[in-house]
């Protein structure tokens, strides 16, 4: 075997690490090691699993030793081909104890980064001799991707506070003097705008309600706000309806041309509305909206494909404004949480999805399902505690916001039809309260109260 074409690895160090975790009593070795290195960093699969389930035991508050190790894994072709339980009796023969276990890990790391390089310079070199990329563009992503290396090189995530503060005031200053850009997107919708200050970078928002109230709508109005006013790139996940679908909404919002007659048109229907209709096309055509309506996607799928499309917005230089995931309840749950019951499975949602908005700092708003318990009370106003399968959502989210129609109970009343109410149930730093709006099916939209309705 030609050992150039073996990537850098070093298979003790690995084997150290993981001997060093599985010691009795080595609980403050795990969570230091789990600050240093990530599953990835490791070379070997079968290490990869094995380090995945020590932190899982980890978490959990279980001994992560070679006895509940080996119970994990028991179905694992990869560890019975490898021996087993005898494999991890090997590992911790290696050590007699844990003192050098960070040792141990930086090397696995410095190999994990060296790897991440070669990979990068052999993407890049490729993509070179094709000479087929804009120069530019490709300088851009090669400098994207170093920095997301170096990034996680330089993980650790403390901070004194002092490296803060200066940043702070000058944007304070900034904002005092006028000179600061606005911090927040804003929504669209004035008086939702005016409560919440718009939608903050790195903000967590859930917009919940009961089906058929027109929360994609609702979603889709938003984000096309943003597009259009903001001038900024928006990401929608959508996981229950096609593009064909959501075009259609578009078309109408934008076109003003009544949305069942797109959906449902017949011979000669629309040919009064076609100019309308082509120029809705040209003008979404120009917006900075990208859809994924791939089905049945897990969180850490979404997370890597956030990623990438940020990355390529960066080297286009084109602000990202929100990411749109209609909806939490369609979210695909991972092989590990698949195992356990819906609420922890959404608890993975609701944390996976607060990591978006961390990492690419920008507003993800998350729609949701209500459960049916308001259904029975004699109020049919939404609260908290109806938030579908878990109370995760409810701690996660910085902005918790009820989409809510007494038209939908109450269908005799006339003046109800093209009412609506968004309820500011949490704002993690702001007052709660109501809002009212315009629900206007016809057009596939909602407009603030002064606009007016049908």
């Amino acid at each position: 075997m030609d050992i150039s074409k073996v990537p850098p690895n070093d298979i003790n160090s690995e084997k150290a690490v993981l001997g060093c975790l599985m010691i009795p009593g080595e609980q403050k070795t795990i969570a230091q090691i789990f600050n240093i290195l990530k599953a990835d960093d490791f070379y070997f699969e079968l290490h990869r699993t094995i380090y995945n389930t020590i932190i899982d035991l980890y978490v959990k508050n279980i001994e992560a030793d070679t006895i509940n190790i080996n119970s994990r894994l028991q179905n694992n072709e990869q560890f019975k081909d490898h021996g087993g339980f005898s494999y991890l009796t090997e590992l911790t023969d290696i050590v007699s104890s844990a003192a050098n276990a960070e040792h141990y890990a930086e090397e696995v790391l410095r190999l994990s980064h060296t790897r991440m390089l070669l990979n990068a310079c052999h993407e890049f070199k490729g993509k070179l001799l094709k000479n087929s990329d804009n120069p530019l563009v490709l300088t851009s992503n090669i400098q994207s991707r170093l920095f997301e290396i170096l990034k996680r090189n330089n993980s650790n995530g403390i901070v004194h506070i002092a490296d803060t503060v200066r940043p702070t005031l000058n944007e304070i200053n900034d904002i005092i003097t006028g000179q600061a850009k606005s911090l927040s997107i804003k929504t669209g919708f004035k008086l939702l705008d005016e409560m919440t200050g718009g939608f903050f970078n790195s903000d967590f928002i859930v917009l919940a309600a009961r089906p058929s109230m027109g929360k994609t709508m609702l979603g889709l109005n938003i984000g096309l706000n943003i597009a259009k006013n903001e001038k900024k790139a928006v990401l929608m996940f959508s996981l229950e309806m096609s593009v064909k679908k959501l075009n259609y909404r578009f078309f109408s919002n934008m076109g003003n041309v009544e949305g069942w007659r797109i959906r449902k048109p017949s011979k000669g229907s629309l040919y009064g509305e076609y100019s309308k209709l082509h120029t809705a096309a040209r003008e979404l055509s120009e917006l900075p909206i990208y859809i994924d309506d791939t089905p049945g996607l897990t969180v850490l799928e979404m997370q890597m494909r956030a990623k990438k499309w940020a990355m390529e917005m960066k080297s286009k230089n084109v602000a990202i404004g929100l990411v749109m995931i209609d909806h939490i309840q369609k979210i695909k749950g991972s092989d590990i949480a698949s195992k356990r019951n819906r609420e922890q499975e959404v608890a993975e949602f609701s944390q996976g999805l607060c990591t978006i908005a961390k990492d690419l700092n920008v507003p993800v708003l998350a729609l949701s399902q209500l459960s049916r318990k308001n259904e029975s009370r004699e109020n049919k106003k939404p609260m908290l505690s109806d938030l579908r399968d878990s109370g995760t959502l409810e701690q996660d989210a910085d902005t918790v916001i009820f989409l809510h129609r007494d038209g939908y109970y109450k269908k005799d009343d006339p003046e109800l039809k093209n009412s609506a109410t968004l309820i500011i149930e949490k704002q993690r730093d702001g007052d709660t309260g109501e809002i009212g709006l315009v629900f206007n099916f016809k057009f596939c939209r909602f407009e603030d109260l002064n606009v007016g309705g049908d």
